[in-house]
């Protein structure tokens, strides 16, 4: 088939740093190529994906998705479809070709009844929107998982995502704090107020980081922290963490609800005490059986087989 593929152009693809649906994208078109799909890419600029086309926003910024759709708009119609992974899907709202990945907006603050073709990244996160029966995309986290080694595991507790008040990390790090174990926390801080008020339960800050260094912190954690208090669609940093066989203690909430095995792969809390009951319980677990569980789940050539489904149904005529 011939693709268009649309991200919101705030950063290249992949990412240098911090950005799911940019590396969810490079992955996905990695797979496309390969599976002998062309692919052009609208994106924010330097970017370094082998797509058959790369057509970069001015500057990176989601103001110039806009731009992005007017590109399109000069050959729609020789795609079979659009796929549409961007924070307004403007391209989702103006050409019936089109696909739309809809995950990143808990908060319901950017255009969605009125554009076609959802799918969404997780079950839960379809439910947030009332359309349980739309398609469901869960994300991939790796080209190849199989090639990521399974970690040695460690003494401390990880957080990595965007520091706000809306992921809880207060709960993790009051567990942590009453457990006496090390908290590390890594992510862009994007709420100055709350990690004043929470920073004080971090053993240690590490900004934001990149691929490897976020690899070291994973594979040699004790437990991944996810107390997200929002519907995240479908995270890609707890998924990260049991690759490499550590376990996850997570708010049931959004798409991490369908990642977590619990009893296998970690466990669920809802509170500070809760947390604390899963950290100290998680030392039980396996860490290859960890590893094998979310294996199962983030297979990349069998979600990017989903995708084709879904666009050749697009380009069927097929509506929803």
């Amino acid at each position: 088939m011939n693709l268009a593929w649309l991200v919101t152009p705030e950063q290249s693809v992949p990412p240098p740093m911090y950005g799911g649906a940019e590396c969810v994208t490079d992955i996905h078109i990695r797979h496309l190529i390969r599976m002998g799909h062309t692919v052009d890419l609208y994106c924010g600029p330097n970017s370094s994906c082998p797509a058959t086309n790369v057509i970069e926003a001015h500057k990176p910024s989601m103001t110039e998705e806009d731009y992005l759709v007017k590109r399109i708009e000069e050959n729609w119609k020789d795609y079979d479809c659009i796929i549409d992974y961007s924070a307004y899907h403007i391209a989702g709202q103006k050409f019936p070709n089109a696909l739309s990945l809809m995950g990143g907006d808990p908060f319901k603050k950017y255009p969605h009844d009125k554009v076609r073709n959802r799918v969404y990244k997780s079950k839960e996160f379809g439910r947030h929107y009332d359309c349980g029966n739309h398609p469901v995309l869960h994300n991939v986290i790796e080209y190849d998982p199989s090639s990521v080694p399974l970690g040695a595991g460690g003494e401390y507790v990880l957080f990595v995502g965007i520091i706000h008040r809306c992921k809880g990390i207060h709960l993790a790090g009051k567990a942590c704090k009453k457990l006496g174990l090390d908290f590390i926390v890594a992510g862009p801080i994007r709420d100055e107020e709350y990690w004043e008020d929470i920073k004080d339960y971090a053993t240690e800050y590490v900004g934001e980081i990149g691929y490897d260094k976020k690899h070291e912190l994973m594979s040699n954690a004790y437990a991944f922290a996810h107390p997200v208090q929002c519907c995240d669609c479908d995270p890609l940093g707890p998924k990260e963490a049991m690759l490499r066989g550590t376990p996850v203690i997570a708010c049931p909430s959004g798409g991490v609800s369908e990642s977590v095995t619990p009893g296998v792969s970690g466990y669920f809390a809802v509170n500070a005490k809760q947390f604390e009951n899963g950290f100290e319980s998680v030392f039980a677990l396996n860490r290859e059986l960890v590893r094998q569980d979310i294996l199962a789940k983030i297979d990349p050539i069998l979600i990017t087989d989903t995708l084709i489904d879904l666009c050749r149904r697009v380009k069927e005529g097929i509506s929803w």
